[in-house]
């Protein structure tokens, strides 16, 4: 069974346990076993504002950041996730950031597994 999840601001309340977060939630996704939160996107320098909470208000993950997955990413100016969905025919996490990048993550612990480029010319 689902839990009863609202939010109000930074908090996000889950039944009867009270999570709180550092920035306003934006976007809240609940999956058959945890739920998504995409925090404010217009947070300067915060890059990684997805997590995981489980159902008894434990973090389960934060996103793996994408400053540390290769060399590409060490000297690029990295934007924050401003939407998430989750793929049916994959069942992995889509997060788009402000450059129009897709990056695909894995659910069950955050780690990033690619980067979708498919009709990108640029």
């Amino acid at each position: 069974m689902l839990p009863i999840v609202e939010t109000n601001g930074k908090i996000l309340y889950i039944n009867s346990n009270k999570v709180t977060f550092p920035y306003k939630i934006e976007q809240v996704l609940i999956l058959k076993s945890q739920i998504l939160i995409l925090l404010d996107s217009c947070i300067k320098n915060e890059y990684d504002n997805v997590y995981s909470v489980n159902f008894d208000g434990t973090i389960g993950w934060r996103v793996q950041s994408r400053k540390y997955l290769s060399r590409e990413y060490e000297n690029k100016k990295l934007t924050s996730y401003v939407g998430m969905y989750v793929r049916k025919e994959t069942n992995l996490l889509q997060l788009n950031d402000w450059w129009g990048g897709r990056y695909i993550f894995d659910l069950n612990d955050g780690h990033i597994v690619g980067r979708d480029e498919s009709g990108r010319d640029w």
